[in-house]
């Protein structure tokens, strides 16, 4: 029995070989900052017990206990005191202590002469080894081996499996001591030649040197630490920490059950003592409520929550739908012929080790176990996959992102590839799945499809197997193509805006004609500056003029008018020519100004005429009367 701070083992009649004819009790618990191991002293109110130092112990969390031949070991991890000076560090522990020990004399009266305690290394080797240092659950069958459920704190979480041989244990605790010289100093191998040797069982403890009771109260810790066996973990899981272990019982081969800290509970088979498997992955609730104890009975197991207690079958072989995942699990076989199964259900070929006893096809050809399948999993460590490298968008459509990416390693187990997107600064990830029918690691292409046109998405990937998912990959924006009635649309504004520049030059052309029209108006009212008239003689003086100066002046004037109807005739010819640019959408107007034009040129015309005959008769009246009063 366990429970963090409290771990205890029932020593029935006839198991215990203390002086008590009832059943024993042993237990290690803390009360009042007071951590030990105890046990009842028979026909006493009074208990045996530890020393109550940090030497001993210091805030222990016991995980287990068991009863091995003479001794009762316990497993449990604890702040400890043999590191570096101001260093904090978590050390598991196994202790032990000897059922016949009764305490010493008078030095370590009613407590423990045979208690020693030793450190358990859980890592994995190289050049920078992971510890996992906190221990949380250990199980054995024939407590000749232990195997203990770990995990790390250092870095990202993970969880672990280690085997270690009561051989190995006892050749700690038979070796030499720990000790620190002072409080300041480093911790050092201590050695001693009492006999009999410190620490060890006794049948009468009592009679002990106190020689050999100082030295064990001073020193209960052992120098060296349990190696697991293989040096190296059996299982390693990374990114979950799991809290539970539990065996499969009355099986030939080594099945555990191990539950997570999010209400999962996966079966690992640990494969001729080399190679390790995830069977199965199981949810207690979609609350992931933290387990707090499991048992395994028969084909189930049975876990307990803060809420309920649930029964959980582990032999469910029909789930499996390819033959390394079927044969990975010990309870069931692939039967690879379809004559051997019935026609109804011939698509199941995975069935359970019972059904294949019961219609006896055991050694049929076609029927594979993890016995006669070459499993080709080698690697110890199983876990998530790897992160996917180099993914990138090699083309792009309306509705369609195509991406490339490099697969990582996956886990041990068959993976598949799980894509995140959505568009820029939206809050809604919409996700797509791909399962590769072959999984190798040259690069992979997938089309993420129903996506909408002209659109920024974000996107990023994961890799996923049976063990769970693996990081996700670093986020990436690309832009959707734009559908051609956009295009449309654009070519539709840029028309538009041609036109409007065409109507905006039109009507500046209208205003600079409707400008000089309006100049022309005012020059028609003026008297022409170049055309000379006849200048009245001042009083007293003579006007004389040559017959040839009449004519010439006459002729120039002449010159100057007809040129100026030519101008006239010229500026509404170009007029004319301008205004038919745009006749189609001004037609009518057009037509009203032309008229209006050609009726001014009219009365210009008149005008032009009228002027030119005054000035022929002032001319002629000029003439005459200079003849009939100049003679020479």
């Amino acid at each position: 029995m366990t429970s963090g701070d409290i771990a205890a083992v029932l020593l029935e009649k006839g198991e215990s070989q203390s002086s008590s004819n009832d059943d024993d009790i042993y237990y290690g618990s803390t009360l009042h900052s007071e951590s030990t191991i105890q046990r009842p002293i028979f026909g006493t109110n009074d208990y045996m017990k530890g020393v109550i130092s940090n030497k001993w112990m210091k805030d222990p969390q016991f995980v287990g206990s068991f009863d091995v031949d003479d001794r009762v070991f316990f497993f449990f991890r604890e702040t400890a005191v043999d590191v570096p000076p101001n260093e904090y560090k978590v050390y598991s522990r196994v202790a032990k202590v000897c059922k016949k020990d009764i305490g010493g004399n008078s030095l370590l009266r009613n407590k423990w002469t045979s208690y020693q305690k030793t450190r358990l290394n859980c890592s994995i080797p190289g050049s920078f080894p992971v510890y996992f240092d906190f221990i949380q659950d250990v199980v054995t069958i024939d407590n000749s081996i232990f195997y203990g459920l770990f995990t790390t704190r250092t870095g990202n979480p993970a969880s672990a499996i280690c085997a270690f041989s009561l051989a190995e244990i006892d050749k700690v605790f038979k070796g030499s001591f720990k000790y620190q010289p002072d409080s300041n100093s480093y911790w050092k191998e201590k050695t001693t030649s009492l006999e009999p040797r410190p620490g060890q069982c006794s049948n009468d403890s009592m009679s002990l040197p106190e020689a050999n009771l100082q030295f064990i109260a001073d020193n209960p810790l052992m120098y060296a630490t349990v190696q697991p066996l293989n040096g190296e973990p059996i299982f390693v899981l990374y990114q979950t920490e799991l809290q539970h272990l539990e065996f499969h019982r009355h099986l030939t081969e080594m099945v555990f059950y191990a539950a997570s800290n999010t209400g999962k509970i996966y079966k690992v088979f640990y494969k001729d003592d080399r190679k390790t498997y995830v069977s199965s992955i199981y949810s207690v609730s979609l609350d992931q409520d933290v387990i707090r104890s499991m048992k395994q009975h028969e084909g189930s197991v049975y876990i307990g929550t803060d809420t309920k207690v649930q029964q959980i079958n582990v032999i469910n072989c029909e789930q499996y739908r390819r033959i390394d995942s079927c044969v990975k699990d010990p309870h069931c076989a692939w039967i690879n012929t379809t004559h051997l199964l019935p026609e109804t259900v011939s698509s199941i070929k995975c069935r359970a080790l019972t059904y294949i006893q019961e219609h006896q096809l055991t050694n049929k050809e076609g029927v594979y176990t993890h016995i006669n399948y070459n499993l080709s999993m080698n690697n110890l460590y199983t876990g998530y996959p790897d992160k996917p490298k180099h993914l990138k968008v090699t083309k792009t459509t309306v509705d369609t992102i195509y991406l490339q990416w490099l697969p990582g390693n996956n886990g041990g187990y068959d993976q598949t590839f799980v894509f995140d997107c959505q568009i820029e600064n939206s809050r809604t990830w919409t996700t797509q799945e791909y399962n590769p029918e072959v999984n190798d690691k040259s690069f992979q292409t997938y089309q993420i499809t129903g996506l909408v046109n002209g659109k920024v998405y974000v996107i990023r990937m994961c890799a996923k197997n049976i063990i769970g998912s693996s990081q996700h990959t670093d986020l990436i924006s690309v832009s959707t193509a734009s559908r051609g009635v956009d295009r449309n649309k654009i070519l539709f504004v840029v028309a538009i805006s041609i036109l409007v520049l065409i109507a905006l030059v039109f009507l500046a052309l209208l205003c600079k004609w409707c400008v000089e029209r309006h100049k022309r108006k005012a020059g028609d009212n003026k008297v022409d500056v170049n055309i000379p008239s006849k200048a009245k003689p001042s009083k007293g003086e003579a006007v004389f003029q040559t017959e040839d100066e009449t004519i010439n002046m006459k002729s120039n004037n002449l010159t100057q008018i007809k040129n100026y109807e030519k101008e006239e005739i010229n500026r509404a010819c170009q007029l004319e020519e301008i205004l038919c640019s745009e006749c189609i959408t001004k037609s009518d107007k057009i037509k009203m100004c032309i008229q209006d034009n050609k009726k001014q040129m009219k009365k210009k015309s008149k005008k032009s005429k009228k002027i030119r005959n005054e000035f022929n008769g002032s001319t002629n009246h000029a003439y005459a009367k200079e003849n009939s009063t100049t003679s020479f």
